[in-house]
């Protein structure tokens, strides 16, 4: 699945706001953290009458996949760089992108992102101020692959897991909205197999308005 879908399902009521009428397009920009621990077969040492066989670890985190998005699309990332997730609030398919400085790079091709099944909410409610919070808990599956037309990665993985979606609306102009995945899987780093666990968190967004080019007879 090439085409990422949308980032978070709570996203989707952002779609049901009294936004301004207006030609710009106003986006939700959210930051991707990858944070997982891989687990690579090791050295097997004799000593003896000792063998040992090990395994190693390390981690894979945004920063690893950054770097390896840049060798493939042949741009040079600075340690400042920032994974984000942009959904369009009127409507249409997150992207995912890298940023950096003032400079943005598209990589969607290269994310899969789905939910598996249904899923179950809690939710708490102030009939007064008008405040709510929901959870929605139900099972994510993450992918970073190669994508057409670009050299392969010398870094993939596949990982899934249980996924809890907040919600808070204090009154603010937007909801604040988060995901947390707490994932496990498989993966290879330079042709080596990985074993992997962790997180991939989606922040707490901000809005972006672009600017849709200036009215007709101007």
């Amino acid at each position: 699945m090439n085409q990422l879908r949308k980032i978070t399902a709570t996203v989707i009521l952002f779609s049901c706001l009294a936004l301004p009428l207006q030609a710009d397009q106003t986006n939700l920009v959210q930051g991707v953290s990858i944070r997982l621990l891989g687990a690579r077969q090791g050295a097997t040492v004799t000593n003896r009458n000792t063998v040992v066989t090990s395994v190693d670890t390390g981690r894979v985190g945004t920063d690893r996949v950054i770097s390896a998005l840049g060798l493939a699309t042949g741009n040079t990332f600075s340690q400042d760089a920032k994974l984000v997730a942009i959904t369009p609030l009127a409507q249409g398919f997150s992207k995912i992108e890298v940023r950096d400085g003032t400079s943005s790079v598209e990589v969607t091709g290269f994310f899969s992102h789905e939910q598996i099944g249904d899923s179950l909410h809690t939710g708490l409610a102030n009939t007064r101020t008008g405040r709510s919070t929901r959870n929605d808990y139900n099972l994510q599956q993450f992918a970073l692959h190669d994508a057409d037309g670009y050299p392969a990665l010398n870094l993939h993985f596949d990982v899934r897991g249980l996924a809890m979606d907040t919600l808070v609306d204090n009154g603010n102009p937007v909801p604040r909205s988060e995901t947390r995945v707490e994932v496990s899987g498989t993966g290879d780093e330079e042709g080596t197999f990985l074993l992997l666990m962790g997180s991939i968190i989606l922040h707490v967004g901000t809005l972006e308005v672009v600017p849709d080019g200036p009215p007709p007879g101007v």
